[in-house]
């Protein structure tokens, strides 16, 4: 049987480049949802990454209801 730890740690090692990524901000999934620039976010990054991964990605609504309004 083969101990899954090493294999594991080994992953882990191999797609942790600290020197070479940084954490994505609060400000950073916001532009990837397609908030505006100017949209307010909570203080509290934790919070406000919460928020935004509750949130619906603005690009897909409108979309959305192009499709609704077109079939109207």
């Amino acid at each position: 049987m083969v101990n899954p730890a090493p294999v594991s740690n080994n992953f882990w090692q191999s797609i942790d480049y600290p020197s070479q990524f940084r954490s994505l901000t609060a400000q950073d999934y916001a532009k990837l949802q397609g908030f505006p620039e100017n949209f307010i976010l909570h203080p509290n990054s934790s919070i406000a990454k919460k928020q935004l991964g509750n949130a619906v990605s603005m690009p897909v609504v409108a979309v959305i209801i192009r499709s609704i309004l077109h079939c109207l």
